[in-house]
């Protein structure tokens, strides 16, 4: 069974590169929003932390909220670079029983789940 050719005209590839670009660069749009957004709230975390570790006074409840905002940042910056990942909640404060990820997890990039404790 002989396979048929399709005959395509300049003006067919034309018009198939012009519908393709469309969709394409919505997604491309949407990809760089929700980078922005990602080292915007990556920014925001680093301040936050920053701020409670210049004013903490070595209370230690403050040291812990500086760590979190350092983590949640860094996991943020993550973000930004994986677009195909979901976009991780931005929440204030620590949940109960966090503890910051060792040196060792967060050189190799890794980032902890968050799980809320009820």
């Amino acid at each position: 069974m002989p396979i048929k050719r399709i005959k395509l005209s300049v003006r067919d590839l034309m018009l198939t590169v012009a519908v393709l670009a469309i969709p394409l660069s919505w997604a491309a749009d949407k990809t760089s929003q929700r980078r922005d957004r990602c080292l915007d709230l990556a920014d925001r975390h680093a301040r936050l932390g920053a701020e409670y570790r210049r004013n903490s006074g070595g209370l230690e409840s403050m040291l812990h909220a500086a760590d979190w905002h350092s983590y949640m940042s860094r996991c943020f910056e993550e973000a930004a670079d994986r677009p195909w990942e979901p976009i991780p909640k931005s929440m204030p404060l620590p949940p109960k029983r966090w503890s910051p990820p060792s040196p060792a997890a967060t050189d190799a990039g890794a980032t902890a789940v968050i799980k809320r404790s009820s």
